[in-house]
């Protein structure tokens, strides 16, 4: 097939993944696996390698506006109202997946080097889809909602720094080079991008521009073998400040448009003979354990203050159940720079997947219960 037949087969399974999106997300359903199922079909029996490859930097471009636009959240958040729960939420939601790698790790059978770009994975959050769940069921702007997001967003620091290291780790050069290298670089890219911010003159450009300096600092970072999300989120994070609020809108529409072409994408990489694979469902297994096992400990520590400001504990651990696109992007770079094998990259994807069923059905079935709960409340006060 010529690029542009490629292009247009991507887009009519796009079209196609809107519309029965539609009706999944009436059910609950998300609309993620749907696409990569559909991109599992085109990548065996529709589409070569080298055809696939056509389309893989708009796919990459998506993970790099979707970290730029992470950081820059971080920078517009306001943590009112929830800031005092931070304090104890954000390391429990960072070290328990580690945690649980960790006694999982006897069982999973991995190298070094690729348990932990596997722990990386588990790190993430899924803010998206717990966002598009919560909205849909009217609770975005709720207590407990606030805090679920934030925290999600937040704990995308360390995940996103632990792929990094991981990275660096897994190319070689032991873990003393591991550690200074992205130091340096980190380091460079955090005075050169505070420099850029401090341009006010830049305001007033076209918000492609700090689009474009995250595409510029996602590149340094891979060069120096980190992963190429890091200066993407670093630059969002830097240069919120030049960005007017409407200029977001922007973002969010490259986002509609790339994000789901990145899950397609990452459906052709998954050869139909891993699926057959007894050891790689095995892994997945257990790398869907621990995702599950993480987020309940987060309910624990939120206590009879939360509850009386309104912050419901269980639907905040159920909403971090999903990796979402993060968890998917991390293992994707992984495998494509060849640092993790294609059995351990579909068993990521498979898990990853998994949390994207689990996670909003949880949610749901919280909030339902959370509706009626009130609904009865306010009877009896009549």
């Amino acid at each position: 097939m010529s690029p542009l037949s490629v292009m247009t087969l991507v887009f009519v399974a796009l079209l196609f993944c809107s519309a029965v999106g539609l009706v999944l997300r009436r059910v609950g359903g998300p609309t993620t696996v749907l696409e990569i199922a559909v991109g599992f079909i085109i990548g065996n029996w529709l589409l070569s390698d080298a055809e696939i490859a056509n389309f893989r930097g708009i796919a990459e471009l998506g993970t790099i506006i979707l970290f730029f636009f992470v950081g820059l959240t971080i920078c517009r958040s306001t943590l009112q109202g929830v800031s005092h729960h931070l304090v104890r939420v954000v390391p429990i939601g960072a070290m328990m997946p580690v945690m649980v790698m960790l006694i999982l790790y006897p069982w999973l059978g991995l190298e070094l080097p690729e348990f932990a770009l596997a722990t990386a994975v588990v790190m993430t959050s899924g803010a998206g889809i717990a966002a598009r769940v919560l909205k849909e069921s009217g609770y975005l702007e709720s207590p407990s909602g606030r805090l679920l997001l934030t925290t999600s967003v937040i704990d995308d620091i360390p995940s996103v720094l632990a792929l990094s290291l991981a990275m660096a780790y897994a190319v070689g050069g032991g873990l003393i080079q591991a550690v200074l290298v992205p130091l340096v670089v980190l380091v460079f890219l955090f005075f050169a991008l505070s420099q850029i911010s401090r341009i006010t003159l830049l305001a007033r450009v076209s918000p492609l521009f700090p689009l474009g300096v995250a595409v510029v600092a996602a590149w340094i970072t891979a060069q120096a073998g980190l992963s190429a999300l890091a200066g993407a989120f670093m630059s969002g994070l830097m240069l919120g400040g030049l960005f007017r609020e409407k200029d977001t809108e922007y973002i969010q529409a490259l986002l509609d448009l790339c994000v789901p072409i990145f899950f397609i994408f990452v459906g052709t990489l998954i050869p139909f003979e891993v699926l057959t694979n007894r050891e790689s469902w095995m892994t997945a297994g257990l790398i869907s354990l621990a995702t599950v096992l993480t987020p309940w400990p987060v309910a624990l520590v939120l206590g009879k203050r939360a509850k009386q400001e309104g912050i419901d504990r269980w639907l905040v651990a159920s909403g971090m159940l999903s990796r979402g696109l993060p968890g998917l992007a991390f293992a994707t770079i992984a495998f494509t720079a060849e640092l993790i094998p294609v059995s351990l990259f579909s068993a990521l994807v498979i898990a990853v997947s998994l949390t994207n069923v689990v996670g909003p059905i949880f949610m749901t079935l919280r909030m339902n219960w959370l509706t009626r709960r009130d609904k009865n409340s306010a009877t009896r006060l009549r």
